[in-house]
């Protein structure tokens, strides 16, 4: 997953929406895109102080600890291991096998 600044123009204005997208294959096997979360218009976000609130409560599922920029192994995946403290019950549906 990785934030994504999307951008639209309403009259003469131009908003900036934050959003949490997600990347994943097709049946077809192409790489799609999802907006998993849609958090909100930057700069409400920025003068509000919340940002760096959802960041700080995000940055605990990294695997590696906070140097102050980013970093590609802050997520957890099928390959990585569970963050400390953290269960792997919590997963979604779709990456659990089905029992046979």
């Amino acid at each position: 997953m990785f934030p994504r600044v999307v951008e639209v123009k309403y009259k003469d204005k131009v908003y900036q929406y934050l959003r949490l997208v997600e990347s994943y294959r097709d049946s077809r096997g192409r790489v799609r895109q999802r907006t998993v979360w849609k958090v909100g218009r930057l700069d409400k976000l920025l003068e509000e102080g919340k940002l760096e609130k959802i960041v700080e409560a995000l940055s605990k599922f990294c695997l590696r600890p906070k140097t102050g920029r980013a970093t590609r192994s802050c997520s957890v995946g099928k390959n990585q291991p569970p963050a400390p403290g953290s269960t792997r019950k919590n997963a979604p549906s779709a990456a659990r096998k089905p029992a046979m």
